[in-house]
């Protein structure tokens, strides 16, 4: 996958070729690469995922919990710095943010954590500063084994660490969303690793795996419904709400919001074949606030749209949109 980009979208594969979709950003990639090759510029690389790590510990009593809480922090940052999770080379400003806060809530023989997990990425609006969140989720059940002095591993289709299997489930997750951004259903190949990964935890003693837990609410249905037919609607609506609606504001806001209302209403046949279902949940988590700063501005018939959309999709928030658009 070509490395050097002049824009921020992704590079979309087509009949194994990749190229940028914006025709003017392909010309320019072309004479940047040419350019580049008669200097004898090497390829950059990195990591895909920038993240933020912090661990928060304010109910545990532990001697010496300020050194171990801080290996943790340390050890999560480098298996998640050193990791790379595609084939693909991204320079440093394509890299993926994401921002994970582990709240510790207990710690048993200095080696056995419990706590949950916050989790938000974002991907760049095209032609702007603007980062729109894709994935925002509260982990309740985040509980591993940790020992100062032994390194994080993670092997694809085994179970080694709970920790780690964590670790690569959401980073798989995040690819497979941002993936999907881009190109419809350019994710699904990361989105099956993030399954392989839960069905790996399937029979390991941790919470947040088993697809017979009560609810349906954990990490083995987030992965499971991003693959299932029935939510097809909704990855379609990650590539038209984000590449056809919000990366042509710079050119059209009128005619990229009114891509946004139709992207979102798509989501009525995720409700109609599966009310309430957690993936939905998670992806209206993620994008309630912006959808409501978006349509503050909107005309009254786009406004009405949206609200009788809601009252499907996000019935238990509707009232946070009518105040936050004004209607």
């Amino acid at each position: 996958m070509p490395s050097y980009m002049v824009c921020l979208h992704r590079y979309v594969k087509v009949k194994k070729k990749y190229f940028c979709p914006n025709m003017a950003c392909l010309q320019r990639n072309i004479v940047f690469l040419t350019l580049l090759s008669f200097l004898g510029v090497g390829q950059i690389q990195a990591q895909e995922l920038d993240c933020t790590v912090e661990v928060l510990s304010p109910q545990v009593q532990l001697t010496n919990k300020d050194q171990l809480i801080q290996k943790l922090k340390t050890q999560i940052e480098n298996f998640l710095s050193a990791t790379k999770w595609t084939n693909d080379k991204y320079k440093p400003e394509e890299r993926i943010e994401v921002s994970m806060v582990f709240t510790i809530e207990k710690i048993t023989n200095q080696e056995r954590f419990e706590g949950s997990l916050q989790l938000v990425s974002s991907r760049p609006i095209y032609g702007s500063g603007y980062n729109s969140t894709m994935l925002r989720v509260y982990d309740k059940t985040v509980d591993f084994t940790f020992r100062e002095f032994e390194p994080l591993q993670y092997i694809d289709g085994a179970f080694t660490n709970n920790l780690t299997q964590v670790l690569a489930f959401y980073s798989y997750m995040i690819l497979g969303m941002d993936f999907d951004s881009f190109s419809e259903f350019g994710g699904t190949s990361y989105l099956t690793k993030a399954l392989e990964a839960a069905n790996a935890a399937q029979s390991s003693e941790y919470g947040g795996w088993s697809a017979t837990e009560k609810g349906r609410d954990n990490r083995y249905w987030l992965a499971f419904q991003m693959i299932d037919e029935r939510f097809r609607p909704l990855r379609k609506t990650l590539y038209k709400y984000h590449r056809l609606g919000f990366d042509t504001f710079t050119e059209n806001m009128e005619t990229g919001r009114a891509m946004v209302l139709e992207s979102l209403e798509d989501l009525l046949k995720v409700h109609k074949n599966s009310p309430n279902s957690y993936l939905l949940q998670v992806y209206m988590d993620a994008k309630r606030q912006e959808i409501i700063d978006l349509f503050k501005k909107a005309n009254q018939t786009e406004k009405n749209r949206l609200i009788t959309l809601i009252e499907s999709i996000d019935i238990a928030n509707v009232s946070k949109y009518r105040s936050g658009i004004s209607i």
